[in-house]
């Protein structure tokens, strides 16, 4: 229990942290040159370009000050129509880890409740969890309607030694083809 209120009490500080609106048009063509490469020390992935930035909040401190988060965030609208890709990176707790050896079910609730709760700003409904095991990657997957069901977010979450990373993109009218480049453009460096 004291796993799911930590997890949602560090995504409501991410997402109001990240909740500026900005406008512009996402591009989905499969050209490089209309992608934006974000590269860390951990991993890289690929925002569309669009004449907006990449916001980057680093260390941000949940709520009970054990655990830390670092967000990428693109956001704005094509027209009336919002959308949002993002990448996140928390750090789980000592507490978590030792949960998720001992109960190995407490990761999927982890990255459920770390899905839902980013898309539930959005309206998010009808999920569809689905396991996640990818490139070594374990964890969850996830699509659900936003918007009164005139959108999408699909999310991956998933661990990476001490770190449950997020991949969250969508919005309504969105193209999906986009959304997919972006979650399979994410790469785990280490």
């Amino acid at each position: 229990m004291k796993t799911k209120k930590i997890i949602a009490i560090l995504l409501l500080i991410v997402n109001t942290n990240c909740a500026k609106g900005q406008n512009n048009n996402e591009d989905s063509n499969n050209d490089e040159s209309k992608y934006e490469k974000i590269e860390t020390i951990d991993f890289v992935a690929y925002f569309p370009k669009t004449e907006f930035k990449i916001e980057n909040l680093n260390n941000l401190q949940t709520s009970n000050g054990k655990g830390s988060v670092n967000v990428w965030t693109l956001q704005g609208t094509n027209g009336n129509n919002p959308f949002i890709y993002q990448v996140s990176q928390s750090v789980l707790t000592k507490e978590m880890i030792d949960d998720i050896e001992k109960m190995p079910n407490t990761l999927n609730v982890i990255c459920n409740g770390t899905m839902m709760s980013f898309a539930s700003k959005l309206g998010g409904e009808n999920f569809d969890f689905k396991p996640l095991n990818e490139n070594g990657l374990v964890g969850m997957s996830s699509t659900c309607t936003v918007f009164n069901e005139n959108g999408i977010i699909n999310s991956k979450a998933f661990r990476v030694k001490n770190y449950l990373y997020m991949i969250s993109a969508g919005g309504r009218e969105i193209d999906l083809k986009a959304v997919e480049k972006f979650l399979e453009s994410f790469k785990v460096i280490k």
